[in-house]
């Protein structure tokens, strides 16, 4: 990735790819409300694509909304697979991983 276009392509394509992780666990999951939670993450991934090709056709600029704390909680979690029978605690420590792989990007 050399241009802001390629960049932004990526991060679309990882915005995308973050909506359809979260909605398909949400299809998997019978307790309403971790589907609730998944569509939920589904949906703001979907706002954060498209903002970012908004950014990209120069409908709007990107400048951070406001200063985020981070706990770094993530940090100290151990690493989980995301299999069709995830636990909530487990589900939950995915979700903070990619958001924090998400952040840094």
């Amino acid at each position: 990735m050399n241009t802001v276009d390629e960049i932004l392509d990526y991060a679309i394509d990882q915005e995308q790819q973050a909506a359809d992780f979260y909605a398909s666990f949400a299809l998997r999951d019978e307790k309403p409300g971790m589907k609730k939670m998944l569509l939920e993450f589904a949906e703001e991934e979907k706002r954060h694509k498209e903002r970012l090709l908004a950014v990209r056709t120069g409908e709007h600029k990107l400048t951070p909304e406001k200063e985020i704390l981070d706990l770094k909680v993530s940090d100290y979690l151990v690493e989980v697979d995301a299999s069709d029978n995830i636990s909530y605690q487990d589900a939950l420590i995915v979700l903070m991983k990619r958001e924090r792989a998400a952040f840094k990007l």
